[in-house]
């Protein structure tokens, strides 16, 4: 049997790190052989070598899906972001059933804003999803984000629970207290998206009696929405608020690192799964992290006995606090929980378990 792990070519920061569980990867468990291919319509992939197939137009699609991939098979389709995919049930119509959705964030939520729309041509991707994803033979991912496919979707095939994986520095990097971060350091959200909420976040540390001397810190140097931005910027100057600073430039990832180190506290306001990359690394750090607790990930960590504070207790929150905590448990059990070895096991028996029935 052959396994083909499908990923979106315009998310090869996100890629990479999953890459690493399936490139010449061979699952002894289930007989299998993994093959990499990127849907890249536009064009915007530069490690090439990584990949052993590279489609770039519709008709390369549609060729693949019908005359490469067989019944037999395996189809991961990693993060549902190429609007392709959705014609795959009337391309093969018998390979759909042999196809996984491992949910990222957005390839889900964003169908909120194809409901909500009133364009036309947002309409008819909504009723393509409509269409298509009832008719995969599984999903994949958080199990908050699994269960609102299956509510939306109408879903009734199979369902598993997986991590994303750490990126491989990760699994290595050791715990240090917080003795030595800026305790007043304070970063809210984790990209320049509208879904941040970073309004929110401010709002809720506004009602701490140490707002003044906070040093709050927002990045918009990736998947920035530059109409957003300019909100963002006129609530700030309307409400007189001097002690933000907007952070544009791309880090490096050993900078990223030494960034999140430095900080007293992480205040991910999201009101859905989102910056599970953030979270993890401040997490792994022994960082404090703030979080509306319904969303997907702090349930998950929550069930798994990783703390992770309430949001809404940020007005009670003490900097000192922040600067004793101790997360040297809470960096264990997210090495443990995503790591690398444990995320490759963990799909290795997805695979199986799927093949099998």
């Amino acid at each position: 049997m052959r396994v083909f792990h499908f990923f979106h070519g315009s998310l090869e920061h996100h890629n990479q790190p999953m890459l690493q569980l399936f490139k010449g990867q061979e699952n002894n468990e289930c007989d299998s052989v993994c093959f990499i291919v990127a849907t890249d319509p536009h064009k915007k992939i530069v490690h090439s070598a990584v990949y052993d197939q590279i489609i770039t137009t519709l008709k390369g699609y549609i060729s693949f899906i019908r005359h490469s991939i067989s019944v037999d098979d395996v189809v991961v389709i990693h993060g549902l972001y190429t609007n392709w995919h959705y014609l795959l049930p009337l391309l093969n119509p018998k390979l759909a059933p042999k196809v996984i959705w491992d949910v990222w964030g957005d390839d889900y939520y964003s169908v909120n804003r194809l409901i909500s729309s009133n364009k036309l041509s947002d309409k008819i991707r909504y009723y393509f999803r409509r269409f298509a994803i009832p008719k995969f033979g599984a999903v994949a991912g958080f199990q908050k984000d699994v269960e609102l496919v299956c509510k939306t979707f109408n879903f009734r095939n199979h369902q598993f629970e997986v991590n994303h994986p750490l990126r491989p520095a990760l699994d290595n990097l050791s715990f240090e207290s917080n003795l030595q971060n800026q305790p007043r350091k304070v970063l809210v959200g984790n990209s320049g998206s509208r879904s941040n909420e970073h309004v929110r976040g401010i709002e809720y540390l506004k009602k701490n009696k140490h707002f003044e001397s906070l040093d709050i810190v927002c990045l918009f140097s990736t998947d920035t929405e530059h109409e957003y931005e300019k909100e963002f910027k006129t609530y700030l100057k309307d409400n007189k608020i001097q002690n933000v600073t907007i952070i544009k430039e791309m880090m490096s990832f050993p900078e990223f690192i030494a960034f999140i180190r430095s900080l007293g506290c992480i205040v991910l306001p999201h009101r859905r799964q989102q910056g599970v990359g953030t979270s993890n690394l401040s997490l792994v750090l022994g960082k404090p992290v703030y979080m509306d607790m319904n969303v997907a990930t702090a349930k998950y960590y929550s069930m798994h006995n990783v703390q992770v504070f309430d949001i809404e207790s940020l007005n009670n929150a003490e900097p000192s606090e922040w600067q004793s905590f101790n997360g040297e448990h809470n960096s264990d059990s997210i090495k443990s929980l995503f790591g690398i070895e444990a995320v490759k096991a963990k799909w290795q028996t997805i695979i199986a378990e799927f093949n099998r029935d």
